[in-house]
């Protein structure tokens, strides 16, 4: 009795206003409305870009996908009264903070790799996941609280070598309870989470159906509940034979005392919410809905709102299921996508779900199940159709609306369905219902696509106080990966105006990426945050905190043990290393391809192919230098095993095949490609010699050499079969003063290296997914040949790292810098598919970066003073950086972020987010120094004279596409069709036939609508052609703010993204060379299925040219 007595107190106490608040549970308090109506410091008038922005970020380890909890005024052993913070994260490690400085209390990390537990990893049991949850799995749901004890619960799931099964893995769930002020267990610390029901569904055994650890999914937040901890189970994505389940735990005893399946005789039957938590009513009474699954009003419940009773084993006290259930399970409408919220004020309870339908219910009537309407107090539709669309996803309600309840004035609901904008709804209190009609909608963004994330905070219902607070993903594919995310701030009472968001001052206040499914919380004038960068960010009034420097020192935490002390800043690696380099001028240079086994800074480690030199592996490979006017001789020796089966390296043109057989192409060369051969097959046990005879005038420049077996392009490349080459100034070629002083520094090369295994934000990519096989079975025809000789076998040694860039084979290298001096980075994006968008993050402006020379050919002067480098795969930036005095002692992070500035070029898709892709460390050594950037323009070639201004051959009128196809069931192609080989006739084999010294233009478009593909309409497509550089002359309707990063009007490339819808125009003269030459995506698994094509270019005058 006490403990109800309690409950009710904590249900009244978070509807009154007036004291400082307190985030024990999800969504603020047992209501789940969303709303914290004590906010008496941020308001409509000091929300603003000029008062309000990022204090400071708490580092934390891992991915969240849990709301923050917030208590005030706790007070500490030995420390004092702190206000704290809480968050769980997914490398099974609690964190407790002071909420009013970047200081850690204590933390809590459950991992023990030496008795062989760490977090759940989710691909070991579900192979062909697509990553709805990025990486592996430790703490995920929200914690809750119970203040009168002083104890936080939390639920983690761990992966565990156990003697009893003979070293079989196992996969438990298990109940902790801890002081939140210590960190230190209570009530015996844990309880294993276990059970059986009676019942004859899916996987039941003599009628008895048992929780399964290995399948269900813990999203949703616990709640406490009549002395119980309330803890739900839903699914991973609805695989394999899975079961909704609900447990309750004594508060005190961590005994079990319920359990409850909503699927005992059938299957599925998720409790999942979106992360929110059941709802309780002051009788202690618990509310939620029921996802897919059937329903016969007995033991089976799905697509049902039900309202329990956990102190009798969940009995059914009410019930609503919607009378199309049926139809709606066919779909995956599954009506727990949200979960309930209790409208203070009122006996009712609010609804809704995938249909895009909210629901009225009556507490004291839920309305039973009717077979042709659903019984409710009212029903209406919560979406708004896009006009000339069929509805796909529009509307689908996920994490649920958040109520704001007033007394004096009409209560406001908010709700923002995927692919809609933010919406508000009238409560009529004189109607006591809905007005159905939204009351008003905010702006529509260009990225609806999936869940935004929205709370309000306010002082009771004073006017000018309400401000709606949502977490929103920027682009990208929010459902399956890491992407950008941004928080947003609107007026409550007229949410058509935006009053702040992260990027108004992005330097300053950056969200930088997208926490899924997770809350903003407010309280006491500060708003809480994850994001997917391992940090936990601050925002409020600015000038309320004054000391938000990154820590510099943190404890080792000692596993299992709770530890105190400041909170680490992110981990760096070593010192950038040197690739050793090898001269080939007039002379030749032998490498070996083997098995390798790469331990990537002891973050990763897998077996992959490498390049050897004189015996030594080298990852990437040694960095070459040519020179104009030499010849350089290239031996690849192939020392892999036989591929297996032998038949598939026959005529598999367009299919994944021949994992083991290689050559090798000099990507940027102006050379033959009869030299820059990529025909030739380099099998197992055998060698070629390529000879490379450099031009005179080749321009000297950065390039890079890769693997490139049509079929086993993307897993070789990506696996590591590529390095550095340099072409040096021929003895006649002169720099200006300033540009030499930059090349004469020693070569600071960077070759960027995409590592990304199952589990990863890319794990939805086939072309990574590659290095991860069985992930990638069924994808290609004979996929799973690339593992019989060479199974990757990825051990992570660092736990979280599964997907991120490389440099020059390191995790997060440091580069020293002297202060005040101009440094050359050279730097090669030696990737398979993703774009890095490089920015330094340094708010004070410390440092500056100014782009020289892309794809190895220097720009137009003035040189472009850069906020972003965006490499597609396959580019090349020769960038100067410069960091002034005030920045000696100071480290800049160099991170990869995509702006939503960009999306317009480059979509949403296959674009890199990374905290952390190597530093800067900036010091006064005292050594001579180059104090300006360079401004001089080089001299060119007469191969890159400029053709922008020249006509086309004879005058032609029109401007050829070539088209980039693909599309489903692989369908790859140029020009609607698929690369039909080098060996057949000429008539089938070539896109064009060009003539040596006309010029031609060209729109390359990517996937259009109505054509194969079109579903990666939205997603620039890096286009590459071998031999001749072009030039850059149209943006095809994008707007150069959003190229400004990317590539400018005029510029030389090699690489460059044909921008998503309509693509982009190039020009250029076919130079020197004679014979067939390739075309490509540089996503190089589209490449391997087809999407390339062969120039064949004729001497001039030729009759068989085209003329364009």
């Amino acid at each position: 009795m006490a403990r109800q007595l309690l409950l009710a107190l904590l249900f009244c106490f978070t509807a009154s206003h007036g004291g400082p608040i307190d985030v024990w549970t999800s969504y603020y308090d047992n209501t789940r409305t969303g709303a914290n109506l004590n906010e008496t410091t941020l308001n409509v008038a000091n929300v603003n870009r000029n008062t309000f922005g990022k204090l400071w970020t708490y580092p934390i380890e891992g991915n969240v996908y849990a709301q923050c909890l917030y208590l005030s005024n706790v007070d500490i052993p030995g420390v004092g009264v702190r206000n704290m913070l809480f968050v769980g994260t997914m490398q099974l490690v609690m964190y407790a903070f002071n909420a009013d400085a970047n200081e850690l209390i204590w933390q809590r990390d459950y991992r023990d790799p030496a008795n062989g537990i760490s977090p759940f990893p989710i691909r070991e049991q579900f192979p062909f996941y697509s990553g709805n949850i990025v990486g592996p799995v430790g703490i995920e749901s929200t914690p809750v609280i119970d203040r009168a004890s002083n104890t936080l619960y939390f639920i983690t799931q761990t992966k565990e070598n156990n003697t009893a099964t003979g070293w079989k893995p196992i996969y438990p769930f298990r109940l902790r309870a801890v002081d939140l002020r210590t960190g230190q267990d209570k009530f015996g610390g844990m309880a294993l989470i276990n059970g059986s029901v009676n019942g004859t569904g899916l996987g039941s055994v003599n009628k008895v159906l048992t929780f399964s650890n290995r399948y269900p999914n813990q999203r949703i937040g616990l709640a406490l509940a009549k002395g119980n901890v309330i803890i739900g189970f839903g699914s991973h994505e609805d695989m394999n034979s899975f079961h909704g389940w609900l447990f309750a735990y004594d508060m005190q005893t961590l005994w079990q005392t319920g359990i409850m399946c909503p699927s005992a005789d059938a299957q599925a039957g998720g409790i999942w919410h979106s992360g929110r938590a059941p709802a309780v009513d002051e009788d202690g009474n618990i509310h939620l809905a029921i996802g897919n699954g059937d329903w016969n009003g007995r033991t089976n419940w799905g697509m049902s709102y039900l309202k329990l009773d956990p102190a009798d084993n969940f009995r059914v006290l009410d019930y609503h299921t919607v009378w199309n259930y049926a139809a709606l399970n066919e779909k995956d409408l599954d009506l727990g996508a949200s979960g309930s919220i209790l409208m203070p004020g009122t006996n009712f309870v609010l609804g809704t779900g995938k249909d895009g339908l909210f629901h009225l219910l009556n507490r004291s009537d839920y309305g039973g199940f009717n077979p042709t309407y659903n019984r409710v107090v009212q029903e209406w539709i919560a979406w708004v159709p896009v006009e000339g669309k069929v509805r796909n996803k529009e509307g689908w309600m996920k994490t649920g609306p958040t109520y704001w309840h007033r007394k004096n004035n009409d209560p406001l609901m908010y709700s923002w369905g995927l692919q809609q904008p933010l919406m508000v709804w009238r409560f009529n209190r004189t109607t006591q219902r809905f007005v159905e009609t939204p009351e008003k909608a905010a702006p529509w963004l260009n990225y609806n696509g999936f869940t935004n994330v929205v709370t309000m905070s306010a002082n009771g219902e004073t006017p000018g106080t309400g401000v709606v607070w949502a977490n929103c993903w920027v682009s990208g594919l929010a459902e399956y990966e890491i992407v950008a995310g941004i928080l947003r701030a609107y007026d409550a009472e007229d949410i058509t105006k935006e009053i702040w968001n992260s990027q108004m001052n992005r330097a300053r206040d950056d969200l930088f990426t997208y926490a899924k499914f997770v809350p903003p919380i407010v309280a006491n004038g500060r708003v809480f945050l994850p994001n997917a960068n391992f940090s936990v960010v601050v925002y409020g009034l600015l000038g309320s905190y004054t000391t938000a420097a990154r820590p510099t020192t943190g404890p080792r935490v000692t596993t299992g043990i709770a530890t105190t002390g400041v909170a680490p800043p992110p981990a760096l690696g070593l010192p950038l290393r040197t690739i050793p380099s090898i001269v080939c001028q007039n002379s030749a240079v032998t490498l070996e391809v083997r098995a390798y086994r790469w331990n990537v800074d002891s973050q990763i480690e897998f077996t992959t192919r490498a390049y050897y030199y004189n015996g030594q592996p080298q990852m990437p490979g040694p960095t070459l230098l040519l020179k104009p006017g030499t010849y350089c001789n290239l031996t690849i020796v192939n020392l892999l095993d036989q591929n297996s089966p032998v038949s598939h390296c026959r005529y598999h043109e367009n299919s994944f095949h021949c994992p083991d057989t290689t050559n090798v192409h000099t990507h940027g060369l102006h050379v033959s490609a009869n030299e820059d051969d990529i025909t030739q097959h380099i099998t197992p046990g055998s060698n070629h010699t390529f000879t490379y005879n450099i031009v005179p005038d080749h321009l000297m420049g950065t390039h890079w050499y890769h693997a490139h077996n049509h079929g086993a392009v993307s897993l070789q490349v990506l696996g590591g079969l590529v390095g550095g080459l340099l072409v040096e100034p021929a003895a006649s070629y002169t720099l200006p003063v300033d540009l030499a002083a930059l090349y004469n520094q020693p070569t600071r090369l960077l070759v960027l290296q995409h590592i990304a295994f199952g589990g990863s934000d890319t794990s939805n990519d086939a072309a990574f997914v590659m290095l991860d096989y069985p992930a990638t079975s069924g994808l290609f025809a004979s996929a799973a040949e690339a593992y019989e000789s060479y199974p990757p076998q990825p051990q992570f040694l660092a736990g979280s790292n599964r997907d991120f860039f490389a440099v020059n084979g390191q995790f997060r290298p440091t580069i020293a810098l002297q202060s005040d001096d101009v440094t050359l980075l050279r730097i090669v994006q030696a990737s398979g598919i993703r774009f890095v968008e490089l920015e330094l993050d340094d708010p004070s402006g410390w440092c500056q970066w100014q782009t020289i020379a892309r794809d190895g050919v220097f720009q137009y002067a003035p040189y472009q003073q850069n906020q972003a480098i965006v490499l597609a795969p396959g580019n090349r930036a020769d960038v100067a950086v410069k960091c002034s005095a005030a920045a000696v002692g100071k480290t800049i992070y160099v991170r990869s972020f995509p702006s939503q500035v960009r999306d317009a070029a480059l979509g949403k898709q296959n674009r890199q987010t990374q905290s952390i892709v190597f530093a800067l460390v900036v010091a006064d050594t005292g050594s001579p120094k180059t104090a300006s950037f360079p401004t001089s323009q080089a001299t060119m070639p007469a191969y890159l004279d400029p053709v922008f201004s020249e006509p086309r051959a004879f005058g032609g009128q029109n401007v050829t596409s070539i088209l980039l196809s693909a599309g489903s069931n692989d369908q790859h192609a140029i020009n609607l069709v698929a690369f039909p080989g080098f060996h057949v006739p000429d008539d089938e084999k070539f896109v064009e036939r060009l003539c040596l010294g006309s010029v031609y233009e060209f729109d390359v478009i990517p996937p259009q609508a109505g054509h194969s593909g079109a579903s990666l309409h939205t997603a620039a497509h890096p286009y590459h052609q071998h031999v001749n550089h072009f030039q850059v002359v149209g943006l095809n309707g994008v707007d150069p703010t959003a190229a400004a990063d990317i590539v400018r009007i005029g510029e030389w490339r090699d690489t460059v993204p044909a921008f998503a819808v309509n693509g982009i125009r190039i020009r250029f003269k076919p130079h020197s060379f004679t014979g067939d030459t390739p075309l490509h995506c540089h996503i190089l698994q589209h490449e391997d299925m087809g999407m390339m094509g062969l120039f064949q270019i004729e001497p001039a005058g030729s009759d068989s040219c085209v003329y364009v």
